[in-house]
């Protein structure tokens, strides 16, 4: 017996070690399979120039009736050309929405890897305050599954309006596992929030095997207040705004108008009546 469970430990181990091995060097490729452009460069894109010598394309829909500007960042697995109905649905909520394409996506050069897309988002940033000339306060902040990584750290490192997560992850380790197996960590969101001085919304579907929903709970409980999560039943990974389109979209527009100073000034009061 002794040497059947000896030989069980062993292979675990191994297993263990090849998984580990695996992480470390295809990480970067697993996470970010870019598929083939889907669209063309017109007139509607603009590319913008990165820091260390990257072309970043992107797509700035200006609403002239809004009051703030949507940052958009897109799930891994599409481009500016797929997310058009997305972003037409947020540009037709009232927001003016601007979005870009990670490094190795759509028209953008170069490739992605967990600190590209750090730089693709503090690049589509730095436009929109300083190009654009959109107020910080008057940004609000969109990350969608892969999304959210990028998101949560422009966050961390500026001052936005809000932050909106939409089945994003608590670290690129835990989309399956409520706990990292491995001794280091990847595109950590729940640490970067913990101490966001903005209101944080999150959306994730109950039933999502992508990025399970154990994420959006860990997501809510590391976020500073205020802080809201809305759970879409039977909702998957890539059908929330369609499964409940009113939960969704009412959500946000809610959401919004909570970001006014008198009525966040008024919950944040009622929150602290109730502690």
């Amino acid at each position: 017996m002794l040497h059947i469970i000896i030989k069980i430990l062993a292979f675990a181990a191994s297993f263990y070690f090849i998984l580990m091995i695996a992480a470390y060097f295809l990480a970067d490729k697993i996470a970010f399979p870019a598929p083939k452009p889907s669209y063309e460069l017109s007139e509607k894109y603009r590319i913008i120039d990165a820091p260390n010598g990257g072309k970043i394309c992107t797509v700035f829909l200006k609403n002239p009736n809004a009051k703030y500007t949507i940052l958009f960042s897109h799930g891994n697995g599409e481009d500016l050309g797929e997310i058009e109905k997305k972003l037409e649905n947020l540009y037709n909520l009232g927001f003016s929405v601007f979005a870009y394409d990670y490094f190795g996506y759509g028209q953008s050069t170069l490739k992605s890897s967990a600190k590209n897309i750090e730089i693709c988002a503090e690049t589509a940033w730095q436009h929109l305050v300083k190009t654009e000339n959109v107020p910080e306060d008057k940004i609000i902040i969109f990350g969608y599954s892969m999304g959210s990584a990028p998101s949560s750290y422009i966050a961390s490192k500026h001052k936005p309006r809000a932050l909106i997560l939409m089945g994003g992850f608590a670290s690129a380790f835990q989309t399956q596992l409520p706990v990292n197996i491995f001794p280091w960590d990847m595109l950590n969101n729940a640490k970067k929030i913990a101490n966001l001085p903005c209101p944080v919304l999150i959306f994730h579907g109950t039933k999502d095997c992508i990025v399970r929903y154990h994420n959006a709970e860990i997501l809510y409980e590391k976020a500073s207040c205020p802080k809201y999560l809305i759970s879409i039943k039977g909702a998957g990974h890539y059908d929330i705004p369609y499964s409940a389109p009113k939960a969704f979209f009412g959500g946000i527009k809610n959401f919004a108008n909570t970001l006014d100073p008198n009525v966040e000034n008024a919950i944040n009061a009622s929150i602290k009546s109730k502690q």
